[in-house]
């Protein structure tokens, strides 16, 4: 697996389709390419790529938050009113 079908791999499976606030491919290659910095050099299809709440995992590893946390209108989620309240807890202190 190259780099562009790599990359290709983790937007398929973002779930924004708005991709003003989506991480550009060269910031993913470049926080791909820290965290494999001093590890055994293995090929990129050997990882397991999860994509969770906008941040992209390798392996279980946190790499970079590649989306945002935008929820459509008239969706609930318990995550995103966590967030909400959150946000409105800190502008009401």
């Amino acid at each position: 697996m190259n780099r562009l079908d790599f990359v290709n791999k983790i937007y398929s499976l973002c779930k924004n389709l708005d991709w003003i606030g989506t991480a550009t491919p060269g910031e993913i290659v470049q926080a791909v390419s820290k965290y494999r910095k001093g590890k055994k050099l293995v090929p990129l299809s050997s990882y397991k790529i999860e994509v969770n709440n906008g941040c992209l995992y390798l392996d279980g590893d946190f790499i970079l938050r590649i989306e945002p946390l935008i929820r459509p209108m008239n969706v609930f989620s318990p995550e995103a009113d966590y967030y909400e309240l959150k946000c409105l807890g800190d502008i009401t202190d």
